[in-house]
């Protein structure tokens, strides 16, 4: 997940004019504090470390889209992350955040 402060675009953008840090044998861009990877067969760049990402495993993932198959973070979707016994108390209250994050930037379209 990316923070809704991030400005990926200014970051895509200083990559292209070339002032990220590149390592093509890698196919990874650094710039602003931000690591990205690229498809070097199509250019597509992609999220992986840094300030503003946030890195979520396959069963903290999984229960983000349950949360949104449930159609949020309601009764159902707390029912399912009480039930869960894969996903830790940590894991839970990160998948709660970031439902969060992504409701404030819907809010703010």
């Amino acid at each position: 997940m990316i923070e809704p402060w991030v400005d990926v675009q200014a970051d895509i953008d200083a990559i292209n004019r070339g002032e990220a840090i590149v390592d093509r044998e890698k196919a990874t861009a650094w710039t602003a504090g931000r690591l990205y990877g690229f498809h070097t067969d199509s250019g597509t760049s992609y999220p992986i470390s840094g300030e503003g990402f946030i890195a979520m495993d396959q069963k903290q993932y999984s229960a983000f889209k349950q949360i949104i198959e449930n159609n949020g973070l309601g009764p159902r979707s707390e029912v399912f992350l009480a039930n869960s016994r894969h996903l830790t108390d940590e894991d839970r209250e990160l998948v709660r955040r970031l439902w969060r994050i992504r409701e404030q930037e819907r809010g703010a379209e």
